[in-house]
Parts: C-alpha cells; structure tokens; sequence
C-alpha cells in the first residue's frame, strides 16, 4: 500500500478514483496542480458534478468545442468517453483518460500533452508551409486547390487563381548574395499576405515563384482588380 501511494503521489499523471456513486475515494497531488483545485475540495470526498460544478463556475470549460465537454454530459460513469482532449483557460492541454473499474466506479487519468501538441503542430506547419515566408508550400496550395474548385463545382460559385514570378531575381542572388535574395523573397510573401485578403490561399511554389487563391468571388474582374494591387 505504501509503494502504490509513492508511485501514486510522484506520478506525472493526475489520478482520481471516483466510486460505483461518483464520489471521490483516492486523488493524487498532481490533479491538484493540473486542474488548479484546492485540496480540501477532494479531501471533502465530493461528487464528481460537485468539482464539475465547482470548475464551472471558474469558466473552466467556457468556449471548449462539444467533443472536448463529452465526459462532462454522459449519463452514467462507465458510459463516459475513454479519452478526451480539452484545453484549459490557462492554455494547457490535457488529455484525459476515464476508465471503468470492476464493481462500478472510475478510474480517471489527466495527461499533460501541451508540448506534445505543440509539437505536432509545428511539425504539421512544416510539412505545409514554406520555411522562408511562411507561406503554404506548392503541396499545401495544391490540395487547398483541388478541395476549393469541388467546392465551386457543387456550389457554382467562382475562384481565381493568379501566379507569378519575380522578374530580375536572380541578378539580385548574383550581385548581393543569396541572403539579400532570401530578405526579398520574404518580403514579397509579406507584401502578398497584406494586400490578398484572409480567406485567400497565398503559397510560395518555389524558387521565385507565388500564386494566390482568390476565393469566393463574385465576377473575375475581382481577380484583375487584385492583379493591379499586387
């Protein structure tokens, strides 16, 4: 008993047991520290919809998406979701785990995956988006493409594609040096961004290569207009 409270106590997990009536029978330090909740809340043995509860008046859930509140709404313990994703107020990712225990009860895990996320995010960014501007990559702008003109196609709608490339570049690489040319390339991506609008698709395709997804227009005289103020 006493190796399974250390092993318990200095797990990098938060623990809580809920009994086969949702009250709270064992709880570790860290779900203190994960959730921001005091100690003699579940000391005092609550329902789990009292700390819900209590957690909800704090605005611990305003804004999270349905999937991320699902094991907030199940009716009973063992029906509630094995794992849920959900972001706290503070920006911290949790990654919580529910798992039904013999003879009824709950057994509930809460994982701290904020750099986890974090991480797949950027490696996700990476994949996409080109590493000097920061504009969508030629792969990204083709699948943003193909899913825009579906689109269109269901919708009878209209999109424009403008393309263009950098006339006198490689003259600037020759004379001042490719990081002079890497100071323009990130300055047209920026010049683009500004003046396309948000919901348009700025990629970088390569070299000094740019296209622009004009998106939802209305007439194709939209696409010149934006031609000129590029």
């Amino acid at each position: 008993s006493a190796l399974l409270q250390a092993t318990l106590q200095n797990m990098e997990q938060g623990v809580a047991m809920f009994n086969a009536q949702g009250r709270v029978e064992y709880f570790n330090l860290r779900i203190l520290e994960l959730l921001e909740l005091p100690r003699e809340l579940l000391e005092s043995r609550p329902l789990l919809d009292d700390v819900i509860r209590y957690q909800r008046e704090r605005g611990e859930f305003e804004g999270q998406p349905p999937q991320a509140l699902a094991h907030l709404a199940a009716p009973s313990l063992p029906a509630m979701p094995p794992l849920v994703v959900r972001q706290r107020p503070n920006g911290r990712i949790l990654e919580i785990r529910s798992i039904p225990v013999a003879g009824g009860g709950l057994l509930r895990t809460y994982t701290d995956v904020t750099e986890r996320h974090q991480h797949q995010q950027y490696i996700e960014h990476l994949a996409s988006h080109d590493a000097l501007t920061g504009l969508y990559n030629r792969a990204k702008f083709m699948e943003c493409l193909v899913a825009e003109v579906a689109l269109v196609r269901r919708q009878q709608g209209r999109l424009a594609v403008l393309y263009l490339d950098l006339d006198g570049f490689k003259p600037i690489n020759d004379t001042h040096g490719h990081a002079a040319g890497d100071q323009v390339l990130v300055w047209v991506g920026q010049t683009l961004r500004r003046v396309a609008r948000e919901s348009d698709f700025v990629a970088r395709l390569g070299g000094d290569e740019f296209a622009v997804l004009q998106r939802g227009i209305d007439h194709f005289d939209q696409a010149v207009v934006l031609a000129q103020r590029l």
